[in-house]
């Protein structure tokens, strides 16, 4: 048996590269109520990645979804903030089980515990931004 190697100069490799909008799409899937699944995509999207070949730990990538752009392929968007207070809660207690810190969806959880105290359980999540806007006296809009 013969092996075979070949070295790569991954220093030919070094620069910034665009993500090819037109040839790629960002999709998902989420499952709702461990039932059924709504599958979507990013319509509108951009990012780059900037190769370190010497040092690869400098290498970054950098992505931008615009939300608005979402497509659900007609699919409801409406998601119940009491199903999602479910979802972060199960975050949370498997990344307690696993002894993993989960400080975001702590945090997550903790607003969406609050918005069904105040009665918004059944509400979607364009409610909750509306709360959030009434507690800070504030005015969220999306980027232009």
């Amino acid at each position: 048996m013969t092996a075979t190697t070949t070295s790569t100069d991954f220093s030919t490799l070094t620069g910034t590269y665009a993500l090819d909008t037109a040839h790629s799409r960002i999709g998902f899937v989420a499952r709702h109520a461990m039932v059924t699944k709504v599958r979507g995509s990013f319509n509108e999207f951009e990012g780059a990645t900037t190769i370190d070949g010497t040092n690869p730990e400098n290498s970054t990538v950098s992505v931008t979804l615009k939300v608005e752009s979402i497509d659900t392929r007609n699919a409801p968007t409406q998601f119940a903030l009491g199903l999602a207070a479910k979802d972060a809660g199960l975050i949370v207690e498997t990344g307690r089980a696993l002894g993993v810190p989960t400080p975001a969806g702590a945090a997550v959880l903790q607003v969406l515990v609050g918005a069904i105290a105040g009665g918004l359980g059944d509400h979607d999540w364009g409610d909750l931004v509306a709360a959030a806007e009434r507690q800070g006296d504030v005015e969220l809009k999306w980027a232009q």
